[in-house]
């Protein structure tokens, strides 16, 4: 072989090398986004694995207190029954059994009351 053979024999071999190299980089590039992607996602399931907790407590609390409120609903209906039944029964229309008596608070003083235990 020719020296100007060996030269073009080498630099095809080099050419073919970094050829080579040049996919096994990008091959390279390609598995490091690939990862980065994966990173990515994984970061985003675990944020929406924390959301869906925090829902869910949001949730229970949200059912507690419609558990709370149908039963306090439930109460102030059936309280409610009884008066009216009283009233309806109430032969003469006296309604002196609902006054309250003379010694209770006032009806500003009651409004405050209420209030305060609506708060």
């Amino acid at each position: 072989m020719s020296e100007t053979t060996q030269r073009d024999g080498g630099a095809d071999e080099a050419t073919g090398a970094s050829a080579g190299r040049g996919a096994a980089g990008e091959r390279g590039n390609a598995n490091a986004e690939a990862g980065e992607r994966l990173v990515r996602l994984e970061e985003r399931a675990a944020f929406a694995d924390h959301d869906v907790e925090q829902l869910s407590g949001e949730l229970v609390k949200a059912f507690g207190l419609i558990d709370r409120l149908s039963a306090r609903l439930a109460s102030l209906e059936a309280r409610l029954r009884t008066v009216e039944s009283r009233t309806a029964s109430d032969e003469e229309g006296d309604d002196r059994a609902l006054q309250p008596p003379p010694h209770s608070a006032s009806a500003d003083e009651r409004a405050a009351i209420d209030r305060l235990d609506r708060g």
